[in-house]
This record gives C-alpha cells, structure tokens and sequence, in this order.
C-alpha cells in the first residue's frame, strides 16, 4: 500500500503526542478509513490494528469512533 500521510487538525504530520486532542482533522479518518478499504475489504477490528501499526503505536482508534465513521 502506498503511504498514508495522516495528519493532525493542523495539518502537520502524525508523530509523537504530548496527550489528548485530535489525530485527524475534520474528515480525514473516514478518508483514510476509505484508503485502507480500497487496498482491500477490511471489519472494523483490522481497520482499528492498521491505523494502530501506521501510527507506531502512538494512537489506536476506538470501536466508537470507528465504527460509526462506517455507517
């Protein structure tokens, strides 16, 4: 999969977080949800483990931010 440029709501790049606030702007999860789904069909749980790996660890998304994003 080519790489992903995750963004924080400031638009610089994920990296390491000093605590609380967003990892991705408004919008940008259900875009890179779409992007992972894209390279192919994914459930939930893979989706929350693939943000978890590209990020390093640093942020791993819920099933209630996930999951709704998909509905």
């Amino acid at each position: 999969m080519k790489d992903i440029e995750l963004l924080d709501p400031r638009g610089a790049p994920a990296g390491p977080r000093r605590g609380g606030g967003r990892v991705f702007g408004h919008g940008g999860l259900r875009l890179v949800l779409l992007r992972l789904i894209a390279d192919r069909p994914r459930h939930g749980y893979e989706l929350i483990k693939a943000i978890e790996e590209r990020l390093g660890g640093s942020y791993s998304p819920s099933p209630g931010v996930i999951y709704p994003t998909l509905t």
